[in-house]
C-alpha cells in the first residue's frame, strides 16, 4: 500500500529521533530524571545526526521531503517504540535479573532472534532458498564472517553496558560513530570532507561532551555560628531566613581557669561557701 509508505530520506532522516525518545522513555520506566546538561546533550546529538542525513531528503525519489500520510507517520512512530522499548526492556532484564549470567541472556537472546527469522522465512516459503548449498557458501566468505563476528562482539559487549550503564548512554556512545566513519571514511577512502558533515560531526562531538560533564555542585555557604553546609538544590525544599535545616548547636562555653589548670578565686570561694551550707543543713 503505497499509502503507508514514505520516502528513504524522510525515514533516515525522522528515525535519528529515536535518542529524544529514549531519553524520554528512560525517566518514564527507571523514574530517574536526565539534567538541563544531558537534555541540551541529546538535542544537539539528535540535530547532528538529521544534519548528517539531511541530503537523503532531496536524493530519497518519490514522494517530497517529509510528505507522507498519517498511516506512515503512526508506522514509523510504531517503529521507533518498538526499537526503543526493546533496548529499555533489555536493560531491565539485565539489571533485575543480576543472578543470571550475562553470557547466558545474550545467548538466549540471539537464539530467540534466529528462532524469529527462521518462523519468518518459514511463513513466507522462503526457508529452502535461505538454506541452500549456493547461499550457504556465499555465507562462508572470509568478509562476511569477518562482520558476522565484529557484529557480534557488538551484541555481547552491548549486553554488559547495558548491565553496568543505561540505554541512554548506549544511545550517546553509538552517535560517535558519525564522528568516527567521517575521519576514517575520509583517511582510508579518501572521500572529500563537506561542510555538512564537519558539521555533523561537530554537533555530535559536542553533545556527546556535553552528556558526559558532571552536574554542577551547589557552592558551599557558611552559617552565621560558622557551621558550613552545601545546601541541595531541590523544589520542594527552600531555605528559611533561620538559616539551613540541621545545623548543629553550638558547643557550650567553659568557665575561664587559671593558667597551669588551676582554678580560679571565685570558683574556690564558692565551693568553700556550698560546703558550709552542707554542714549546717546536717546539724540541724
Amino acid at each position: 500500500d503505497t499509502s503507508l509508505t514514505c520516502s528513504k530520506g524522510t525515514y533516515n532522516v525522522l528515525l535519528q529521533l529515536r535518542l529524544v525518545l529514549t531519553g524520554l522513555l528512560y525517566q518514564a520506566l527507571f523514574a530517574r530524571r536526565l539534567n538541563r546538561n544531558q537534555w541540551l546533550a541529546l538535542v544537539a546529538i539528535t540535530l547532528g545526526c538529521v544534519v548528517k542525513e539531511a541530503d537523503k531528503l532531496s536524493a530519497g525519489g518519490g514522494k517530497g521531503p517529509l510528505r507522507a500520510s498519517l498511516g506512515a507517520w503512526m508506522l514509523l512512530l510504531v517503529q521507533m517504540l518498538c526499537s526503543v522499548l526493546a533496548g529499555l526492556y533489555n536493560e531491565l532484564l539485565l539489571k533485575d535479573r543480576a543472578g543470571v549470567p550475562t553470557h547466558l541472556q545474550n545467548a538466549y537472546m540471539y537464539a530467540a532472534s534466529v528462532l524469529c527469522n527462521l518462523l519468518v522465512l518459514l511463513f513466507e516459503g522462503r526457508l529452502g532458498e535461505a538454506v541452500a548449498r549456493d547461499n550457504l557458501s556465499a555465507l562462508c566468505t572470509p568478509t562476511l564472517l569477518a562482520v558476522v563476528a565484529i557484529m557480534s562482539s557488538v551484541g555481547v559487549v552491548t549486553g554488559f553496558f547495558l548491565r553496568h550503564l543505561d540505554s541512554v548512554l548506549k544511545a550517546v556512545a553509538s552517535a560517535l560513530e558519525v564522528v568516527f566513519s567521517m575521519l576514517l571514511s575520509s583517511l582510508l577512502f579518501a572521500v572529500p570532507l563537506t561542510p555538512q558533515a564537519a558539521g555533523a560531526a561537530l554537533l555530535v562531538g559536542g553533545g556527546v561532551a556535553l552528556y558526559a560533564r558532571p552536574p554542577s555542585q551547589p557552592a558551599e555557604a557558611t552559617t552565621a555560628q560558622g557551621y558550613a553546609y552545601s545546601p541541595v538544590a531541590r523544589d520542594d525544599e527552600a531555605l528559611s531566613e533561620e538559616g539551613p535545616p540541621n545545623v548543629p548547636p553550638p558547643p557550650p562555653a567553659r568557665r575561664p581557669t587559671q593558667p597551669g589548670g588551676t582554678k580560679s578565686r571565685s570558683d574556690l570561694l564558692r565551693l568553700i561557701q556550698d560546703a558550709a551550707d552542707s554542714a549546717s543543713s546536717r546539724r540541724e
